[in-house]
């Protein structure tokens, strides 16, 4: 009997050691998430798409329409 409870705190041991490790590197996988990402471009910074005046802008897109000429 008491082998069973020797191995069964072995394994509530082994299994507490586990989850604090995962906790841990789940922490720095998240701090280095955020160094890694940039802020959030504010409005300003935030590129606005262009409006279209007719006519295409893209040499890929003049390339189409002239092999439809």
């Amino acid at each position: 009997m008491a082998s069973i409870q020797e191995q069964l705190k072995h394994i509530r041991t082994t299994n507490d050691d586990w989850y604090d490790e995962h906790r841990r590197i789940l922490g720095e996988l998240a701090e280095l998430s955020r160094r890694a990402t940039p802020n959030p471009p504010s409005q300003s910074t935030t590129p606005q798409p262009e409006r279209s005046n007719g006519t295409s802008s893209s040499p890929d897109e003049q390339g189409i329409e002239e092999g439809f000429s």
